[in-house]
């Protein structure tokens, strides 16, 4: 879920693992995530991280050359978006109905 998700499936990598420059872009995704897809729109996703990484400088949470780097470090994303293998045809749905289930009536249900 979240992060640890996102990271496998655009990197194809842990969140230990993901550079500075990775991480700004998957924080980016959430405000426009269909027109920064990187595997559809990758200028997009680039153009985007660069505003995370420029406003992570901003807060002091990197420093300029850090920026700079990270900038100029071309991400590598898995050649082609992996399969989701899911049972299910709307699993998005289907896994916030099972949540509610177990919520409400617990795991033995």
């Amino acid at each position: 879920y979240g992060v640890g998700a996102a990271a496998k499936y655009y990197f194809g990598k842990t969140v230990a693992k993901l550079t500075v420059g990775e991480s700004a872009l998957i924080a980016g995704l959430p405000q426009r995530p269909s027109s920064t897809y990187p595997f559809r729109h990758p200028e997009a996703a680039l153009r985007r991280r660069d505003v995370v990484l420029a406003k992570m400088r901003e807060l002091g949470y990197i420093d300029a050359a850090a920026e700079v780097a990270e900038r100029a470090r071309t991400p590598r994303f898995q050649k082609s978006p992996p399969q989701i293998a899911s049972k299910f045809r709307a699993p998005h749905f289907t896994n916030w109905v099972l949540r509610n289930v177990i919520r409400r009536f617990g795991t033995d249900a």
